[in-house]
C-alpha cells in the first residue's frame, strides 16, 4: 500500500520553536464500487418450480391421509364395495322356529337386501351360501366371503325364545383385541341405530354385545354387553372368528314374538329390515342411500 510523505512543523514550545513531524500514514486507497446483478430466472424455471411445489404438496396431503387411515386401523376404501351377505342356518338346518322359521326369514331378508345393494352401483354383493345350502360350519361361511372379495361381511340370523316374550334387535361385532375391532363395532352401531329408527325395540348396551364360548372346551357361551371393551383370549362366533373384514353378526327379531315378526320377520317386514341393513351399510361408507 503507498505511503505519504512525512511532513514537518514548528511550533512554539515554551522558550523556543520545535519541529513536529507527522506520523506516516498509508494512503487511502479508493475502492469501486461494483453493482450487482441481479439473477433473473426465466419463465420456464419459474414454471417448473411451481410444478414440484404443487407435486410435494399433493404428496404430502396422501401421506396425511395415509397415516390417518393407519391411525384408524382400517381403510374403508373407494366403491364400488363388495358385501359378503350370509343367511344364518338353511338347507338341511331350520335354525330356530317359532311362528316363523329363521332360515326362511334369513334367505328372504337377504334376497331382498341383495336387491337393493344390485340397484345402487356403489355397491356388489357374493353370498357367503346359496338359498337352500347346507354349510354346517359358520367359519366355512366366512371364509367365502374372504375368497370372494367382501370389503364388509354380514351374517344375518333371528332369535328364540321357549316363553313367547322375547323380543327386539341385537347385534354382535368383532370382538375387541381384533384389529376388525373397531370398524366392526362402527358397523354394529349403524345397524343399532338403522333398527332403532325402523322401530326396532334394541336389546342389551343399546343393541350391541359380544359373545364369547368360554370354558376348558369353549362350549360355555357368554354373553357380554357393549360397553365391556375388555379383551377376552375366549373366541366368539366361528364367522366373526375367521373374518377378514369387517364383521357383524346381527339378530333381526324374535321368530317366536308376533310382534317383532310383524315388525321385522315376515311380509312387508323382511322389506323392512332389508331397508335398515341397506342404510346402515351407507352409513358405514358414508354414502347416502338410494331414494
Amino acid at each position: 500500500m503507498p505511503r505519504q510523505k512525512p511532513e514537518t512543523y514548528v511550533i512554539w514550545k515554551g522558550t523556543r520553536f520545535m519541529a513536529v513531524h507527522t506520523p506516516l500514514r498509508p494512503t487511502p486507497v479508493r475502492r469501486r464500487r461494483t453493482r450487482r446483478r441481479r439473477r433473473r430466472f426465466s419463465p420456464g424455471l419459474l414454471i417448473a418450480a411451481a410444478v414440484l411445489l404443487g407435486i410435494a404438496a399433493a404428496a404430502l396431503v396422501l401421506l396425511v391421509s395415509a397415516i390417518l387411515s393407519r391411525s384408524k386401523g382400517y381403510d374403508k376404501g373407494q366403491a364400488p364395495w363388495c358385501i359378503g351377505l350370509d343367511a344364518g342356518h338353511g338347507g338341511s338346518d331350520p335354525g330356530a322356529v317359532g311362528l316363523i322359521s329363521e332360515a326362511d326369514m334369513t334367505e328372504a331378508t337377504v334376497q331382498a337386501l341383495q336387491a337393493l345393494l344390485e340397484a345402487d352401483d356403489r355397491f356388489t354383493v357374493v353370498l357367503c351360501r346359496e338359498m337352500g345350502e347346507t354349510v354346517e360350519r359358520p367359519s366355512q361361511r366366512a371364509i367365502r366371503g374372504n375368497e370372494l372379495g367382501a370389503d364388509l361381511l354380514l351374517s344375518i340370523h333371528g332369535n328364540s325364545d321357549a316363553t313367547g316374550e322375547g323380543y327386539g334387535f341385537e347385534c354382535y361385532p368383532v370382538t375387541p383385541g381384533n384389529e376388525l375391532a373397531d370398524p366392526s363395532r362402527e358397523l354394529a352401531e349403524c345397524l343399532a341405530a338403522a333398527f332403532e329408527s325402523a322401530g326396532a325395540r334394541l336389546r342389551g348396551d343399546a343393541g350391541i354385545r359380544y359373545a364369547y364360548y368360554e370354558g376348558e372346551n369353549s362350549d360355555s357361551k357368554v354373553i357380554r354387553e357393549g360397553s365391556d371393551m375388555t379383551v377376552y383370549e375366549a373366541p366368539t362366533f366361528g364367522f366373526l372368528e375367521y373374518a377378514q373384514a369387517p364383521a357383524v353378526l346381527a339378530e333381526q327379531c324374535f321368530v317366536t314374538n308376533s310382534e317383532d315378526v310383524a315388525l321385522l320377520g315376515s311380509g312387508e317386514g323382511i322389506q323392512r329390515a332389508a331397508q335398515c341393513y341397506y342404510e346402515a351399510i351407507c352409513a358405514f361408507f358414508e354414502v347416502e342411500p338410494l331414494a
